[in-house]
């Protein structure tokens, strides 16, 4: 990528990330932009550095993956996001299959909004226990967005987190029976455990 198709793309994630009605993926990754928007721009120096770097595509989306707005000379100089974010996707059944470990031995209270609590899934991703990938894969395979999204509404810090899973599900990388598979087998095997 070029400067101004890094600038772009960055604008594209930017809108796909904060606003339900626009898709990276329908849209191509275009928005309403110019060369001459870019340079006008105090920071286009972050975006020509950026168009030298490999990955371009992945760096923004590591930092996105954290926040739904980073700032573009973070994206060049956080190389620590980078480099977790490429570790986790590149051994996603491995890191599934060790943070299903924190899960609730009641599979179905991992999910629940209890008293205006937020569910044991969103309190351990806050907590920095479990990651985006694990949660968005969990919450596809168990289909529980439209619950989350009806009984979260009025809460803007999960709102804002079930937006970024459905968001980020697209860009994940992962075989769907591959990762069912391993999430039945866990909880198979918890449940034999428990019966024990």
């Amino acid at each position: 990528m070029d400067s101004y198709e890094c600038y772009q793309t960055f604008l594209a994630l930017k809108q796909h990330f904060n606003q339900w009605d626009y898709d990276y993926f329908i849209f191509n990754g275009k928005t309403k932009t110019s060369v001459a928007a870019l340079n006008r721009r105090k920071d286009k120096y972050w975006f020509d550095k950026l168009a030298f770097m490999p990955n371009q595509l992945n760096r923004m989306l590591a930092q996105f993956c954290e926040t739904s707005t980073p700032f573009i000379r973070d994206i060049v100089t956080d190389t620590d996001t980078y480099t977790a974010h490429r570790k986790i996707t590149e051994s996603l059944p491995y890191h599934f299959k060790s943070e299903l470990k924190i899960l609730l031995p009641d599979f179905d209270k991992n999910f629940i909004v209890e008293n205006g609590k937020h569910p044991f899934l969103i309190r351990e991703y806050l907590g920095k226990r479990l990651s985006l990938e694990t949660l968005t894969i969990i919450a596809h395979l168990t289909e529980c967005i439209p619950y989350w999204k009806k009984n979260l509404a009025d809460d803007m810090t999960c709102s804002s987190i079930v937006m970024r899973i459905v968001k980020y599900h697209p860009f994940l990388k992962y075989n769907r029976e591959q990762f069912q598979k391993i999430m039945i087998d866990f909880v198979c095997d918890r449940l034999s455990e428990n019966a024990k």
